[in-house]
């Protein structure tokens, strides 16, 4: 007798980095509530640089000190152009700076649940999951 078994749900990896702990406590909240993502939290942006190849999807503040979320966006896109990523800031100027370094979309903060679990699932709508996370078609 053949036995089959259900494919495993592949978690989605993201990356969220901003220097404020509570927003990075909200967005890791909101996100692991829908179940399905592996969250990574840090407060600046040279602490995910080594984590974003293993990343679905890079939320990131604008403003932080260090190195800064438009210089992540910047390294990201050109390193990872696959890669889905988030901008998030509370000055809705850094809008337009951070669609051009890169990023998908951009939302202002202050930031409802609602709506970053909406753009994170919209900008990893039909991306299948990082390919060694696919169970193989040869696996039991």
């Amino acid at each position: 007798m053949e036995h089959r078994s259900e494919p495993t749900p592949v978690r989605r990896r993201v990356l969220v980095v901003d220097d404020e702990a509570g927003m990075r406590k909200i967005l890791r909240k909101s996100l692991a509530a829908l179940g399905g993502y592996a969250v990574w939290e840090g407060g600046r942006a040279e602490e995910a640089l080594g984590r974003l190849a293993s990343a679905d999807l890079l939320v990131t503040d604008i403003s932080m000190p260090g190195m800064g979320g438009l210089a992540l966006i910047r390294r990201a896109r050109d390193e990872h152009p696959a890669l889905a990523i988030l901008a998030v800031s509370a000055d809705p100027a850094n809008r337009g700076p951070a669609l051009g370094a890169g990023a998908d979309v951009f939302l202002a903060k202050p930031l409802r649940p609602s709506t970053i679990v909406e753009a994170a699932g919209l900008l990893l709508a039909g991306r299948g999951g990082r390919e060694e996370d696919q169970p193989s078609e040869s696996d039991p």
